[in-house]
């Protein structure tokens, strides 16, 4: 019997459904029913509200591998240390194999629960146009801005999107100082969101997918992600994910603030004397 369960309110909220559903076989609340994925077709089941002719194309993984493989040669050493890179590529590699022997094998879908991840991320801007055009270059190559980059403030986490080659780069935080290696997945830009997919096959802990677009409830970027897990795994799941997740909705807060309180200062009468 399928159970679901909510958990934790406020900008982070967990929940898991015991049992998983094929796409097409769950709705959720003002959704439509989801597509079902096609690997022949390089197309992944993203997102409830999407229909078959509207899901974007994603690369296939024999493109996505040598993608991977590419980026090492530039881009990668543009985010991080390059001493992190046999780091980078050896932790795929366990992953992937962590996937396909333990954690996620191939076919057993249906005996696995899911966790259904929402995480409502404090971007700045007046409007939902703002949020977005920061948003462009929060998840770009660009230079953090003041007051989010590490002179202001900190932000652990670090989520960059590879538009030219269709990845995701990451490097999450469950402390300040405590990170995983960098890890990559794939993901598009589509209209005003990006879509993000986790294949058993991709050189990343999770499987499943994530939405980052604008709340449609609230003003603010809400992220949304579903990972596959089995049951007795669930409650570390749910520690990492309410971990990275609170972690950096706090540190964008801090950062947020400290900008808000320099910008009174520097208003302040007598503030350039």
């Amino acid at each position: 019997m399928k159970r679901d369960s909510t958990r934790a309110k406020g900008p982070v909220r967990i929940k898991y459904q015991s049992a998983y559903e094929p796409p097409g076989g769950r709705t959720r609340t003002g959704r439509s029913k989801s597509v079902t994925a096609a690997y022949s077709k390089h197309m992944w089941n993203i997102h409830p509200s999407f229909t078959q002719g509207e899901v974007p194309e994603f690369p296939g993984p024999c493109a996505f591998l040598c993608a991977w493989i590419k980026i090492g040669c530039g881009d990668f050493c543009k985010l991080y240390n390059c001493l992190l890179l046999p780091v980078f590529y050896i932790s795929g590699i366990f992953w992937f194999i962590m996937k396909v022997l333990f954690l996620n094998q191939p076919g057993l879908e249906q005996c696995r629960s899911v966790l259904r991840v929402e995480a409502d991320i404090p971007l700045p801007g007046l409007n939902s146009q703002e949020r977005l055009e920061f948003a462009k270059k929060w998840y770009s190559f660009e230079p953090r801005p003041a007051p989010f980059d590490n002179k202001s403030g900190v932000v652990s986490s670090k989520f960059t999107h590879v538009a030219k080659s269709s990845l995701w780069l990451e490097l999450v935080a469950f402390h300040r100082c405590l990170m995983l290696p960098p890890m990559t997945n794939m993901a598009v830009f589509h209209e005003d969101r990006w879509l993000l997919t986790f294949p058993w096959w991709c050189p990343h802990m999770m499987e499943g997918w994530a939405i980052i677009e604008e709340n449609s409830s609230k003003p603010g970027i809400l992220v949304e992600a579903e990972f596959q897990c089995w049951w007795i795994l669930r409650p570390i799941y749910e520690f990492l994910a309410k971990s990275v997740f609170s972690l950096y909705v706090n540190q964008l807060k801090a950062c947020g603030k400290s900008g808000m309180a320099d910008q009174e200062d520097a208003e302040a009468p007598g503030a350039g004397a």
